[in-house]
């Protein structure tokens, strides 16, 4: 059985970073957990679900993304439709 890592692909950043979620035109408020090429794991008080389309938007980032999983605690994973630059992972978790 393969672990965590190997399973998640990329090496994800932590950070705690506010980001905006737009949901069918509509902008929430929402925390950037972790970041990687493909995909972000957040936490969203608006409750997401499975296979959704949502726009990821954080100071040089703007990414469409499918809500891959959700939990009750309000985290969230979304999967990239388009891979995100290594110099935007860094510079999007790199405090200032």
């Amino acid at each position: 059985m393969a672990g965590d890592e190997e399973r998640r692909g990329p090496p994800r950043r932590k950070t705690f970073e506010p980001v905006s979620i737009t949901i069918d035109g509509c902008e929430h408020r929402s925390h950037l957990l972790d970041l990687s090429t493909h995909g972000a794991k957040v936490h969203c008080t608006t409750v997401l679900h499975v296979d959704q389309q949502v726009v990821l938007r954080s100071p040089g980032i703007v990414r469409r993304a499918s809500v891959e999983w959700t939990k009750p605690s309000g985290s969230a994973g979304l999967s990239f439709n388009l891979a995100l630059p290594a110099a935007a992972i860094v510079a999007a978790t790199t405090k200032k």
